[in-house]
């Protein structure tokens, strides 16, 4: 009876399987690639820096890449909070970092972003506790629209891999990751830092790559006839794109002034193209 009844079950199991395999071969995967992909809106992964970037038991103990993208703080005696080299993968790895150790991004411009997430993968290597309470520590933090940073992620010593969490709707955001281990040999790991997700998109209409204010949708990939820009003059002209800069002619004299300007689609009253007025 019990051998009747697993055969039952894998009969069964085998249909199901069939039918799954024959609905993927009339539709295709698009409709699964379609629900989950999203557009990336900021990223790190540490392979444009070179190897040792950051900051070493001989100071200075703040770093910040030429690119400004982030800024890594730390005590007055860490062993190192570096990009490191392994193989062709770079990576930022903190040892033994002297109490609460900070990677800080920059800014990041959310503006139309209209569902988002963070993910970013982290390893640890002879964590204790992790939970903050004297041992050691590894979380993630977001700051909203230049609010406290508050913990999004909270690690411990069994923290290897890559995680992810929702983001609240926002115009600007932060994120820090913070790491204190202090005795030998304990390491934290940090990569592939990314933003994803759903935006607001322009239609641009006579494809000159500048998109209609007056005609958006919220998707997390551009749909087809639309932009980010949103700063047509004139979305049925292809020969018309954004605003032009004009000058303050005070004088009247047809010549504008260099250090007064405005953005426009049309010259504003007082307003020339010009900008050379002694």
């Amino acid at each position: 009876q019990k051998r009747f009844v697993q055969n039952q079950t894998m009969t069964k199991a085998k249909s199901i399987a069939l039918l799954a395999l024959a609905f993927f071969a009339t539709m295709g995967t698009s409709w699964m690639s379609n629900a989950t992909a999203q557009t990336t809106i900021w990223e790190e992964d540490f392979e444009s820096y070179s190897a040792n970037e950051g900051v070493t038991s001989n100071g200075p103990y703040t770093y910040t890449p030429s690119n400004g993208k982030w800024t890594i703080e730390t005590g007055s005696s860490p062993d190192h909070f570096k990009v490191k080299e392994s193989g062709s993968d770079l990576y930022l790895e903190a040892k033994e970092t002297d109490g609460l150790a900070t990677w800080t991004s920059e800014a990041i411009d959310m503006t139309g972003v209209t569902s988002g997430t963070l993910s970013f993968w982290i390893d640890v290597d002879n964590y204790d506790n992790g939970n903050g309470n004297g041992g050691d520590v590894i979380n993630v933090q977001v700051s909203y629209d230049g609010s406290g940073f508050t913990t999004e992620y909270e690690g411990n010593k069994h923290t290897n891999g890559t995680y992810s969490v929702n983001l609240d709707v926002c115009s600007q955001l932060q994120i820090r990751v913070n790491v204190d281990c202090d005795r030998n040999d304990e390491k934290a790991y940090i990569d592939d830092v990314k933003i994803e997700g759903c935006r607001v998109w322009y239609a641009d209409t006579d494809g000159d790559g500048f998109g209609d204010a007056s005609n958006s949708t919220s998707a997390c990939t551009a749909p087809s006839g639309y932009v980010l820009d949103s700063t047509d003059c004139d979305d049925s002209d292809s020969a018309v794109g954004g605003p032009t800069m004009w000058y303050a002619d005070d004088d009247g004299d047809g010549y504008g002034d260099a250090n007064d300007s405005q953005s426009a689609c049309s010259a504003p009253s007082g307003y020339v193209l010009d900008s050379t007025d002694c």
